[in-house]
């Protein structure tokens, strides 16, 4: 029993039998189109707000405040990112890289690269580094949003909040970045 919620950015994962029991709210942060205009070029947004973080965390806080006075309730929030790509506003990118006259935009090219190419230097592997860190902490700042909405709701005095995530992934280890097989501990690991 209790009312269910399921906010997404994952459009393609929730249709179908893995949708959640009928009469629940599902509600996607982010539809297909986002979604082939993200694989087409991650730079699509217009403003950080249109990020897939930024939407889904937005739209689970809403979730929040307009249903935190049911009795109970389940609220599955799931968020595509930070998996590839590493697609961040400049100003996280240069808190992780800092190279002298970098302006924190990124370079397409640097968006998939799963077995590190030949000859990549160094400083392209920091970069790419630097892009991983700085789309985690972009996510911990959408984070951040939902978790002041589930503070100011009350929510946080008598409400279980479980955080986990699917896989981890690599980040220059094992001669790669993203997952891979074998899997490692560097994705099994969350």
């Amino acid at each position: 029993a209790g009312y269910h919620g399921l906010v997404s950015d994952c459009l393609n994962q929730w249709l179908g039998e893995h949708s959640l029991v009928g009469g629940d709210t599902v509600i996607y942060a982010c539809g297909p189109e986002a979604m082939l205009a993200r694989m087409r070029d991650a730079t699509w947004w217009q403003d950080e707000s249109d990020s897939f973080v930024a939407r889904t965390s937005m739209a689970a806080a809403q979730w929040l405040e307009e249903n935190c006075g049911a009795q109970d309730f389940l609220l599955w929030v799931d968020c595509f990112d930070p998996h590839e790509p590493w697609d961040s506003p400049p100003e996280f990118v240069k808190m992780y890289d800092t190279t002298p006259g970098y302006d924190g935009r990124i370079d397409p090219r640097a968006f998939y690269s799963e077995p590190i190419p030949k000859g990549m230097s160094e400083a392209a592997i920091r970069r790419k580094k630097a892009l991983y860190a700085a789309k985690v902490t972009w996510m911990d700042h959408w984070f951040g949003k939902f978790l002041e909405a589930f503070e100011e709701t009350g929510l946080s005095k008598n409400t279980a909040l479980l955080v986990t995530a699917d896989h981890g992934t690599n980040v220059g280890e094992w001669g790669r970045f993203g997952k891979g097989h074998p899997v490692h501990d560097t994705e099994a690991h969350v």
